[in-house]
């Protein structure tokens, strides 16, 4: 495991440990990592996008907590061991002690313990029971996160396979000094290996500190030695979290782990770190998938929808953000292809009479590139040329609510119809009889269709008009506004008056009355 491959002792390195779950990650600012263009894009099936990574070279992250432990931050420190004497502990090969006491209590990973059990294999545990642990494949060791098969919650000294062969000053404990600063030491002492041709033997300390809960290792020697996986560790080792997954971020940290080197006179300290809610995360990596499966590394890629039976394809992007120790803490951000439909609207005049011209304007789009079928519904009408996107010259031989639509299709984008209602009518002609003179009633044009204006300013002794009445046959009526000036222009149409002899009314600011019959023919 070259992530923690930390050598010997010249550097000082410093690295906070976390043990935490991914639901302590409140938030974080969702625009470090994001996908351009960022909107979900429609394409046909021979049309490609080029989607490109953006992502910040850190990223701040939030936790749930304002102040709390978190782990270890760890440092090489001068060779400094305490006498090796103390309560002999006898164990055998792969054995390990029941709870002994600490002698005060100590804090680690956030829990305090007030004992604590020894293997035979170069480490001490806070929970039961210690099982034979030894210098196995450390890959295989940090690959399976959540087995207790492999060491967890506990400091190794030198994790290796010894066997004391229950000779007692091998293996001994004490604690030292006063409260609320004392010390418990567990020292090996000239420690053979376990069946191997190394006939040099391990002296090496652990120590924990009162109330600061310091941790120290000291290694006074230990020999290099090729046996099981020719490895060694020596570090803190965090409790499997609960609930556990295989990337969950566990994380155990060491001064050594790698290679079974030969090591003399080296320590290291491992200081528990209380900290803020906010946390610096690095870029480590990224990468694409398509609907779920990794495609991807670069920084663009080509988004497309390479089949004919293929609605949407999802493009996600995913970025590694490291914060030490915690290896998955992941940001992502996705875009949607889906199917493209074609544009097929058009603009047409919504009320036409019978027998006028209507011109039919395509205004939607089209993917030139692209086969595609054409299909319009005049809905009754007749249309010259009546084939492909036109312009067309559209004619009603009938009045009537008209829905014309148009419907543009492949076999590479969607169908889309777009639909337009046309209203047709029988437009009909107005005549004037003056009944009053000298109220002068004029349309123009003459004949019309519909519009009638009403004009008294060509005789000046009338005063603008006030108000206009318009009764029906029967004398009832149906039409009135106000008006100031001397024209006024109404749409009989549009008034939805009825066809027939109209008797209409003008009433000039003076109160002054004048009368005039118009006959609208619809």
């Amino acid at each position: 495991m070259n992530k923690f491959l930390f050598h010997i002792p010249l550097i000082k390195r410093n690295c906070i440990v976390f043990y935490l779950f991914l639901g302590l990650f409140d938030s974080y600012d969702a625009q470090t990592v994001y996908i351009s263009p960022s909107n979900d894009t429609a394409l046909c099936v021979n049309e490609t996008v080029l989607l490109t990574a953006n992502f910040a070279d850190s990223v701040l992250v939030l936790t749930e907590f304002s102040d709390g432990f978190f782990g270890y931050d760890i440092s090489d420190i001068p060779f400094g061991t305490e006498d090796g004497l103390g309560t002999p502990v006898i164990l055998s090969d792969d054995q390990n002690s029941d709870f002994l006491p600490i002698g005060f209590s100590f804090n680690f990973y956030g829990t305090n313990y007030t004992e604590f059990r020894i293997s035979a294999n170069g480490w001490i545990g806070f929970i039961a029971p210690l099982t034979g642990y030894f210098n196995m494949d450390l890959e295989t060791m940090d690959a399976n996160k959540c087995s207790n098969m492999y060491p967890n919650t506990g400091i190794l000294g030198v994790l290796n396979d010894f066997n004391p062969g229950n000779i007692g000053n091998r293996i001994r404990y004490q604690t030292i000094g006063n409260a609320p600063n004392r010390k418990l030491i567990v020292s090996y002492n000239s420690i053979p290996f376990f069946n191997a041709s190394c006939t040099s033997y391990a002296t090496f300390q652990i120590q924990l500190s009162e109330t600061s809960n310091i941790i120290e290792v000291h290694i006074a020697n230990k020999p290099a030695c090729d046996q099981w996986a020719n490895s060694f560790r020596t570090g803190v080792c965090g409790p499997i979290p609960n609930p556990c997954s295989e990337t969950s971020p566990i994380c155990s940290f060491y001064g050594y782990s790698g290679t079974n080197v030969e090591m003399n006179n080296v320590a290291w300290r491992y200081t528990p770190q209380l900290i803020g809610p906010n946390l610096n995360a690095t870029y480590s990596s990224h990468y694409w998938s398509i609907n779920g499966v990794i495609n991807s590394s670069g920084t663009n890629i080509n988004a497309s929808l390479p089949s004919q039976n293929q609605q949407q394809r999802q493009y996600v992007l995913t970025v590694n953000y490291d914060i030490p120790c915690f290896r998955n803490y992941l940001l992502r951000d996705t875009v949607t292809i889906k199917r493209k439909s074609f544009n097929p609207a058009f603009s047409v005049n919504e009320t036409v009479c019978v027998d006028e011209t209507n011109l039919v304007t395509f205004t939607g789009f089209i993917d030139s590139t692209n086969t595609f079928e054409i299909n319009w519904d005049f809905d009754g009408g007749v249309a010259f040329p009546g084939s492909g996107l036109g312009p067309h010259e559209l004619t009603y031989s009938q009045e009537g609510l008209k829905d014309v639509r148009l419907s543009i299709s492949s076999n590479l984008c969607d169908l889309l119809t777009f639909s337009y209602f046309i209203q047709v009518d029988s437009c009909g002609t107005i005549s004037i009889e003056k009944l009053s003179s000298p109220l002068t009633l004029n349309t123009y044009p003459n004949p019309t269709s519909d519009r009638l204006t009403i004009n008294l300013s060509n005789s000046l002794e009338y005063q603008p008009m006030r108000k206009i009445e318009i009764f029906n046959m029967m004398g009832q009526l149906i039409y009135e506004a106000s008006s100031s000036s001397h024209e006024i222009n109404l749409s009989l149409k549009s008034e939805n008056l009825p066809s027939g002899i109209l008797q209409v009314k003008i009433i000039d600011t003076n109160n002054n009355a004048f009368q005039a019959r118009v006959l609208y023919e619809k």
